[in-house]
């Protein structure tokens, strides 16, 4: 009888590691809304855009020292980019217009995932 075949992820597989909530850093942006413009309208049932970044590391990287550097360093991006912590609503009292709003707690996702290249 053969043996079973090894069975490895697609090569193209990433692994979710970990999820963090980051806020804008201190101090924080006031409440603020932006209303969207007609250029804004056409994207406004599109998914949203997630964007894959792929760093190699070394075999002894501290990762324990570059996630937290990362993670402040959007927080403090966030400062001066606040709206993409926000959330898109529809702007009170009306009907058909929207706006990207921002209130202090709001916060921006961010997830660190792990891939394995496996040999073919």
């Amino acid at each position: 009888m053969a043996p079973a075949p090894e069975h490895h992820p697609p090569a193209d597989a990433v692994r979710v590691v970990d999820t963090a909530l980051v806020q804008p850093a201190v101090p924080l942006p006031p409440e603020t809304s932006l209303p969207l413009t007609f250029f804004d309208i056409f994207w406004l049932h599109a998914p949203p855009v997630q964007r894959v970044l792929f760093y190699r590391l070394d075999a002894g990287a501290d990762t324990d020292a570059i996630i937290p550097n990362l993670k402040r360093s959007l927080s403090q991006a966030l400062r001066t980019f606040f709206p993409l912590a926000g959330r898109l609503r529809l702007a009170p009292g009306t009907a058909n217009r929207y706006e990207l709003h921002y209130r202090p707690g709001h916060v921006a996702s961010r997830r660190r995932g792990a891939r394995r290249w496996w040999p073919r």
